[in-house]
Order: C-alpha cells, then structure tokens, then sequence
C-alpha cells in the first residue's frame, strides 16, 4: 500500500497515452473582473465640465438669501409657524445646493488640479469648511423644528439666525469670487 501512495506522489517518467495536456493559453486563467494595472488614459474618463453650473449655483444662492431674508423678516414680526415651514425650505434647498457643490464642483476641481497641490490644498480647505457649516446649520435647524411652539427658542433664534447669515454671506461671497473662477 505505501508504495502505491509513494508512486501516485513521484514524478513520472512517461505519461499514458489517455493524459490529456493543457494547451498553453489555457493555463493561465484571467479572471473576467480583473482589471488592468493601469487603464489607458482617454480624454472621455473623469467628471465632465458642466457649462451652466456656476449659473446655476450662483443662482441658489440669490434663492437661499431670499429664503433666509424672508426667515429673518417673519421672525421679527413674531410669525413663528411661518418662520418653521420656511427653514424646512432652507435647510432643503441648502441641502441640494451642497450635494451638488459637492458632486460636480469639488470633485471636478479636485481632479482637474490634482497635480496643483497650492490648488488643490485650497480646494480641500474649502470643501472641509462647507462641510463644517453644514454640519453646524442642519444641527440648529434640527434644533428649531417645533419653533412655532416653543417661547425659549423664539427668543434665541434671531441671534442664531444671524449669526447663520454671517457665515453663509460671508461663505458666498468667497465662493463665487475665489471658487466658482477656478471651475
């Protein structure tokens, strides 16, 4: 018995005549998911420039101002379930407003100036800070969902409110002066 298992073990001499061999293309198998080390470069690859975006953005932030003027104003007048419906209207055009910053500007900016690192260091720098303010917006809004209801929040929502509009006007005018030129 043990040298049959020692024979089935060693190399053979010659091999019958039923072996059948393994053409050389076959051997090596190539999963269909592997993918090459590096793919060819091709101007069609990456994150297109979009012509009407900085229009676009411009754009919301002439509607957000208006949205957080008009929240400023009902709040002055005491018009407190107003002033609730029209955060949820800020917080979700800030809230598209930021996700589509984020998806075409940054991440076109980003690729274009890979290379750049000044650039691109600056480009990180104010994606980091938006996504701070953002941070800080959307937490206080949260805060302030049942204001229409709640006296205490009334009477700390305008410096809250304002100092929000300090950061986002000071926010814009960075943007569409130090940003949006370099997109």
């Amino acid at each position: 018995m043990l040298s049959k298992i020692s024979n089935f073990f060693s190399p053979k001499s010659t091999a019958p005549a039923t072996t059948r061999t393994i053409a050389p293309q076959a051997q090596r198998i190539t999963p269909a998911h592997a993918v090459p080390a590096a793919w060819p470069a091709s101007a069609d690859t990456g994150i297109k420039r979009d012509e009407g975006l900085v229009k676009k953005l411009t754009d919301d932030h002439r509607q957000l101002l208006a949205v957080y003027g008009q929240v400023m104003h009902d709040a002055e007048s005491g018009e407190w379930q107003s002033v609730e419906q029209k955060l949820s209207e800020f917080q979700s055009l800030l809230t598209d407003h930021l996700l589509l910053e984020s998806v075409k500007v940054y991440a076109y900016l980003k690729q274009r100036y890979k290379t750049d690192e000044a650039i691109f260091g600056s480009i990180q720098d104010f994606s980091n800070e938006m996504n701070g303010i953002r941070k800080h917006v959307v937490t206080s809004l949260a805060n302030y969902g049942d204001i229409s209801i709640n006296e205490s929040k009334q009477h700390t929502f305008p410096e809250l409110w304002r100092g929000i509009g300090h950061a986002l006007g000071n926010r814009i005018q960075r943007e569409e002066k130090s940003l949006y030129t370099l997109y």
